[in-house]
């Protein structure tokens, strides 16, 4: 049976009271002793489930949440974002690094795809010539020849 708006709101307020209930009783961060703006963090983030665990029975949330450690916002941040950075090479030049490095490693797979792909490689460098050719952007005139007069062509 769909809820209503107001079973909807019912059931919101209860997740809501379990969610402030367990991290009330699991609480202060465990990295910097915050009590602000608590949330729940698995430890593991291969053996997590899912995050939606505050609609669960009891038996099937306390389970999932054993996994879990309690984080304030700033540290849960840190934490992801650390694990986000990979070394420098083709895919941090992909994410915007321009060192050398990164660089160096783009011109590497480059040229390797040119290696295995030259009909590529040359459709991409007659495309570029035609697109930066001069002849599309100006009016060309050819000079005059000797016997003609230069007063009546176009400057």
């Amino acid at each position: 049976m769909p809820h209503t708006p107001k079973s909807r709101a019912k059931a919101l307020k209860k997740m809501n009271d379990r969610r402030r209930q367990w991290l009330k009783a699991h609480g202060p961060c465990v990295r910097c002793q915050s009590g602000e703006r608590l949330e729940v963090h698995h430890r593991d983030q291969t053996q997590k489930i899912n995050h939606r665990v505050w609609s669960w029975s009891e038996a099937r949330r306390t389970a999932e949440l054993a996994k879990c450690e309690v984080l304030c916002r700033h540290c849960h941040i840190a934490i992801h974002s650390t694990n986000r950075r990979k070394e420098h090479g083709r895919g941090a030049y992909d994410r915007g690094c321009r060192c050398e490095v990164c660089r160096a490693a783009k011109a590497a797979q480059a040229a390797r795809y040119h290696r295995q792909h030259p009909e590529v490689a040359r459709a991409w460098v007659q495309a570029w010539r035609d697109a930066n050719s001069y002849r599309d952007k100006y009016v060309v005139i050819d000079p005059p020849t000797a016997g003609e007069s230069d007063s009546g062509r176009r400057k």
